[in-house]
């Protein structure tokens, strides 16, 4: 049954613009123009967020291995 949402939900992170912020702040962090602190700021929230993504994702996996072996 989730994986009928799975394409709502897609769709919905994908008009979400999150992909174009990440992009943004990327390019915010390689800007000479913009003091280091807040450039070191940038990049340690990128990494946080990215890393959580990729938690979650993994979170999310295994919970599906889990939920199909019964």
């Amino acid at each position: 049954m989730w994986q009928t949402f799975r394409r709502d939900a897609q769709a919905a992170i994908d008009g979400s613009g999150i992909d174009e912020l990440v992009h943004t702040v990327r390019s915010i962090i390689d800007e000479k123009r913009i003091p280091p602190a807040v450039r070191a700021e940038l990049a340690e929230a990128l990494s946080r967020f990215e890393g959580e993504g990729e938690n979650s994702a993994m979170r999310y996996d295994h919970e599906q291995n889990e939920f199909l072996r019964w």
